[in-house]
């Protein structure tokens, strides 16, 4: 009986340890993850760091580096070396007297060449020039890519900016709505209200919490949208900067404020001009191939054999390999002197050091008539160069649009930014004159609400026109801002 209470005691010590040990996990852990304010830089940074469409450009233009590396390294000669070795079993042809004769033949040749080509039709200085365009347009395409990022990221914040905005004033409206529900209770139980008078703000106090309640979801959403984006967890907590310091309130943008061929937008018009450019060299690469190519060659060879045969043979320096007309005098063979007919006793060093030639090389070569491939290839590479031009003019005439547009938005979100600061100031002073007035009770509480409702109105307006207009500023910036 003993033994079964102290095994229960123990368990139940250890099971409420290991309770307060993860309790104190947790706890910290709480500690731990406390949330953290993200300002707009920082998202812009971290966005920056994890797109994957920007990782892609970088993997682009470090490809099209390499190519232009590669370039110029088709310039150098071409090195090549063979050898290879043979072992023949059986019958074989005597080199003395033309017979076939049973022996076991071991042979090997060796050979080191360069070929350096002299004129290819400009070929290779059209690729080094199209390869060198190719990777500025990378570059640029690369900025624009991440102007692009930058502006999403922009989007992304500001909407998530106003509709923490918006949830703070239904949050606002919702305490103030309880706050006059109260007091309405205790003037009706006084007899000073009529009764009717609960059920109408009973109405509008279920009303504003279903807003606050949709505005908050409309928060969590914005929010899941900017963390996913910027690619930080769900789960992590996260907070706006709501203050946004670095954006300036709304001013009259003048046009010294702006560059047209400064801007990060001018990048698109730069890409798009460097693959003209680059398409026109492929035009003239392609048209220099119907010209001839000249290429200087030099090549070194050598060879062994070794002769392992079943009878033996005098050791002899030219071999007969016929004989004249008459059958008097032999033909020898041409070759040097040091090479053997039967050089099973010839060490394979001393044979290749023997058999060694030497080849120069100056080839001509002129493709009359490909079955009009050249043709083709030509006319192919004249359109990609026409289409590429009709790019190019058509990032030059989005450009000019997208800041016409853009200037056009920015003074009209300066204009409404305005007008809504006006109604709002005026909706202020009418909610004041109000509270004064039920105060002194002129007018009654459903009166006094229907203005803090049209106060609320007025103020998210201003917000999100403030909120727009800091939006196309922001925009303009990164694609027309001077760089400092």
């Amino acid at each position: 009986m003993s033994l079964l209470f102290i095994f229960s005691l123990y368990f139940f010590v250890n099971l409420f340890s290991r309770k307060i040990a993860i309790y104190f996990i947790f706890l910290g852990f709480n500690f731990s993850i406390s949330a953290q304010i993200y300002t707009l830089d920082t998202c812009i940074t971290l966005a920056l760091k994890n797109n994957f469409e920007i990782a892609q450009t970088d993997i682009q233009y470090k490809l099209a580096k390499l190519n232009h590396q590669q370039s110029y390294f088709n310039l150098l000669p071409s090195i090549i070396f063979n050898s290879g070795a043979n072992y023949n079993i059986g019958y074989s042809i005597s080199p003395l007297d033309f017979s076939f004769i049973e022996q076991n033949t071991l042979s090997g040749t060796a050979s080191l060449s360069a070929q350096l080509v002299l004129f290819q039709g400009l070929q290779q200085i059209n690729n080094i020039a199209q390869q060198k365009l190719l990777s500025k347009a990378a570059a640029h395409e690369r900025s624009a890519i991440e102007t692009q990022v930058k502006i999403q990221t922009i989007t992304l914040y500001l909407q998530a900016l106003l509709a923490e905005r918006v949830m703070r004033i239904s949050e606002n409206q919702l305490e103030f709505s309880c706050q006059n529900l109260e007091k309405s209770l205790e003037l009706i139980d006084a007899g000073l209200l009529p009764s009717s008078n609960k059920y109408e703000l009973i109405a509008q106090l279920n009303l504003d919490e279903a807003n606050h309640l949709k505005n908050q979801n409309q928060l969590k959403r914005q929010l899941f949208q900017l963390k996913n984006y910027i690619r930080i967890e769900s789960y992590l907590p996260f907070e706006l900067d709501t203050q946004l310091v670095q954006l300036p309130h709304p001013i009259v943008l003048k046009k010294a404020d702006v560059d047209l061929d400064q801007g990060n937008l001018h990048s698109l018009i730069e890409a798009a001009r460097y693959r003209y450019e680059a398409a026109q060299k492929a035009l003239a690469m392609q048209k220099g191939s119907l010209l001839p190519t000249i290429t200087l060659g030099y090549a070194q060879g050598t060879n062994f054999i070794n002769a392992a045969k079943t009878r033996e043979y005098r050791l002899i320096a030219n071999p007969v390999i016929g004989f004249t007309q008459n059958g008097l005098e032999p033909v020898r063979s041409l070759s040097s002197s040091q090479v053997l007919t039967s050089e099973i006793n010839t060490p394979i060093l001393t044979q290749l050091q023997s058999n060694r030639q030497e080849q120069v090389m100056l080839n001509f070569s002129w493709n009359l008539f490909g079955k009009m491939n050249k043709h083709t290839q030509i006319q192919t590479a004249r359109l990609t160069e026409q289409l590429a031009e009709i790019r190019w003019q058509q990032a030059i005439q989005k450009s000019k649009e997208e800041y016409f547009s853009t200037s056009l938005q920015i003074e009209n979100a300066y204009s409404d930014y305005i007008a809504n600061t006006e109604i709002y100031e005026a909706t202020q002073n009418s909610y004041q004159i109000a509270q004064q007035k039920y105060e002194a009770g002129l007018i009654t509480l459903i009166e006094l609400s229907n203005v803090t409702a049209q106060l609320q109105t007025a103020e998210i307006n201003k917000a999100r026109s403030l909120i727009e207009w800091q939006f196309i500023y922001k925009i303009i910036m990164e694609y027309y801002g001077k760089e400092e």
